[in-house]
């Protein structure tokens, strides 16, 4: 059994218009750079410490890589340090509509 749930593009789109979540991108930097889901951070150390340090654990949590493998080891990660609500977004980024907003333009 996981501490995290895998959700759709849609269910994450409903959570993301409800609440405040962070979103977290597990793809390399040229990937990001050549888009990603608009409010999207760059997962690094000093981010994954960052979040630590605010112990705000109740917030959710959406991590996403290219096709949703990457993703859900992280997820998992963070779930075992304490964040109680964690998502891998099922597909990753290839499963987010880009035809919706909510995509990053590219720079």
């Amino acid at each position: 059994m996981s501490d995290y749930q895998i959700i759709s593009a849609e269910e994450a789109k409903a959570l993301m218009s409800s609440e405040a979540v962070t979103i977290l991108d597990v793809r390399d930097h040229r990937s990001y750079r050549a888009g990603h889901i608009e409010g999207a951070r760059m997962l690094h150390d000093e981010l994954e410490q960052a979040l630590l340090a605010e112990g705000e654990f109740e917030r959710p949590l959406l991590f996403y890589c290219y096709r949703g493998n990457d993703s859900k080891a992280k997820a998992e990660h963070f779930a075992r340090l304490g964040f109680q609500r964690v998502y891998s977004l099922d597909n990753g980024f290839t499963g987010w509509p880009r035809e919706r907003p909510g995509l990053a333009p590219r720079p």
